[in-house]
């Protein structure tokens, strides 16, 4: 199992070595993942309302647009996690929750 996981991360680090620009997945798996876990917290908006609300579309329920706020907040604080951990430099729970 551990051999097989390996080998997916290596086709998937290929595949974004490839792409001119890798921060177009990487967006929608994040969006993906900000939209997953803040079910948990009770909120409705999905990945597909996040990306309409990003293109401008006309969006004008402020309970779904506060919805959107929180799993942009979410994708920002984990763009930022990453970044903290690609220039190896630690932070604790308290700044990562500061910066959401």
């Amino acid at each position: 199992m551990l051999g097989e996981t390996n080998t997916e991360i290596g086709r998937y680090d290929r595949l974004l070595d490839c792409m001119p620009n890798p921060e177009i997945l990487l967006s929608t798996l994040l969006t993906k993942e900000a939209e997953l876990s803040s079910k948990i917290e009770a909120t409705q908006s999905t990945m597909s309302e996040v990306l309409e609300y990003e293109a401008d579309e006309n969006i004008t329920d402020d309970r779904k647009i506060e919805e959107i706020n929180v799993l942009q907040n979410y994708r920002k604080t984990l763009r930022w996690a990453e970044d903290e951990l690609r220039n190896e430099r630690s932070f604790s729970f308290i700044v990562f929750k500061r910066n959401a």
